[in-house]
């Protein structure tokens, strides 16, 4: 997940729209039941994310990430990121 601009540009998308993450005061972290087919239906045949900026994703959104993949993904509840790989890249600085 990258940058808007960079995204766009390699045709990615951001952390927030690929997982449905609102950026609001509220945190409203519930999704309707045509948001969680979306969701669904986008993510079903990705195995890995690549996340860019890593620097820029602190532990709570890597959280939302996981919860997200959680409600998408009932079948792999045990497993962290429901057996998803997280690659991190970016600046550990």
């Amino acid at each position: 997940m990258l940058t808007g601009v960079v995204a766009f540009n390699i045709h990615s998308v951001i952390i927030h729209s690929a997982f449905l993450i609102l950026i609001s005061k509220n945190d409203n972290l519930k999704l309707t039941s045509e948001h969680l087919k979306k969701l669904q239906k986008n993510l079903n045949s990705v195995s890995y994310f690549i996340i860019d900026k890593k620097s820029m994703i602190g532990h709570h959104m890597l959280a939302l990430v996981d919860m997200r993949l959680c409600q998408a993904f009932l079948k792999y509840q045990n497993q962290l990121f429901k057996g998803r790989l997280i690659i991190l890249v970016g600046d550990f600085g």
